[in-house]
């Protein structure tokens, strides 16, 4: 029997990578901006047609400061702000997936990468396959025998991946992927702004742990370094490297997010997917999800009145004063011309009633127009014409 899968994505991660890697902004009519959103559906639905999890959930980050903030005043302070035609799809990418029934996380203190760290490992204890979905590396520290990396990269609009797996880790850098935090100690981050060890860069990071595996080994054996520069700046910076380690380290353990279950995939909301796909101008998703027979809440059942007899009219006449505004259509014989009788009337004065005079049978126009003729010329009442030639 094969494993149950849950995927996890990082939605600031994949939003921001999905933002960048379209050549142009998608804009709808009314100005909004909806490329990051886009591409970030594309994203999702690819991986979850390709892995088919029975379990996903997307995690975000909060604005609050984190627990990494508190250790060290410094962390992130390079980062400049999202720009607004990012920072405005948040929200609506947050409102996509509610309507998709794609369960959220995200808490304060915290970041999405610990927030994956930690679903995932509780998955993994209950022995389910796990793929995560980032475009951030500090992941590699998260995979292992039973837990998978997507790296989505977009450009030009085109979407590649670079997945990786315990092996493939193992493989390509040498290390056991957990080591990844100890690299990062020592080489630092500028994108995070974790200093390290100044001078050290990821090449020299990585051979110093695949020798010494880890921060201890390494400063134990300071001695057996032969390079004086390097030996000095590992001794200058012991306290930078280890507080650096702490910053790197992806929280496992975050409480209240074992529930699993919670995560389980079930249908889309057909209605509010619909929607929101149509307020987003996602025609192509409409189509994609089958959502074409689904009718727009803005879709109003019309009840239609037919008028057969001239004391029927008082009740329209009525419903226009009592409304304040009239919508007229008339509908004129083949011919298309005033000359001629008309042969009927539509009337409306509220979206979900119609009247129906039809002029062939017993209403005479002529009455019907002297009776209606103060409700026409009151300019208290609002009047619209339109005018349809029976063909």
């Amino acid at each position: 029997m094969s494993k149950q899968k849950l995927m996890a994505i990082d939605g600031n991660s994949i939003l921001n990578r999905a933002f960048y890697g379209l050549r142009e902004l998608l804009v709808t009519s009314d100005g909004t901006y909806t490329n990051g959103i886009y591409g970030f559906i594309n994203i999702m639905q690819k991986f979850i047609e390709e892995e088919k999890p029975q379990y996903i959930c997307v995690a975000f980050d909060l604005k609050a400061p984190t627990f990494r903030h508190n250790k060290y005043e410094g962390y992130k302070a390079n980062r400049k702000g999202m720009p607004e035609e990012l920072r405005v799809q948040v929200p609506l990418l947050k409102d996509v997936l509610d309507a998709m029934n794609i369960k959220r996380l995200e808490m304060e203190g915290f970041e999405a990468d610990d927030i994956l760290g930690s679903i995932s490992l509780c998955a993994e204890k209950k022995g389910m396959e796990v793929i995560l979905v980032t475009g951030d590396r500090d992941a590699y520290q998260l995979v292992g025998p039973s837990t998978r990396l997507k790296l989505p990269r977009t450009k030009g609009g085109k979407t590649e991946v670079e997945e990786y797996d315990y092996n493939r880790i193992v493989e390509v850098y040498g290390i056991e992927p957990q080591q990844f935090i100890e690299v990062k100690a020592l080489a630092g981050d500028t994108s995070d702004n974790i200093p390290g060890v100044p001078g050290i860069g990821e090449k020299t990071a990585l051979d110093l742990i695949r020798e010494y595996n880890n921060l201890e080994n390494l400063y134990n054996s300071l001695d057996s370094i032969k390079k004086k520069g390097l030996k000095e700046k590992l001794e200058t910076f012991k306290e930078q490297a280890l507080m650096s380690r702490e910053l790197a380290r992806i929280e496992r353990n975050m409480p209240s997010l074992c529930d699993i279950e919670e995560l389980k995939m079930v249908e889309i909301d057909r209605q509010k997917t619909y929607e929101i796909f149509k307020r987003l101008e996602f025609k192509s998703f409409i189509d994609k999800f089958g959502l074409n027979d689904v009718q727009s809440q803005d879709s109003v059942e019309m009840e239609i009145k037919i008028v057969k007899k001239s004391d029927e009219l008082k009740d329209l006449k009525d419903n226009i004063q009592r409304d304040g505004e009239v919508y007229i259509y008339y509908l004129l014989d083949k011919t298309g011309s005033f000359s001629q009788k008309l042969a009927a009337l539509a009337i409306s004065s509220k979206e979900d009633e119609a009247w129906y005079v039809d002029f062939t049978g017993n209403i005479d126009e002529d009455e019907f127009f002297r009776q209606f003729k103060d409700i026409l010329e009151d300019e208290n009442i609002k009047n619209t014409v339109m005018i349809s030639r029976i063909l």
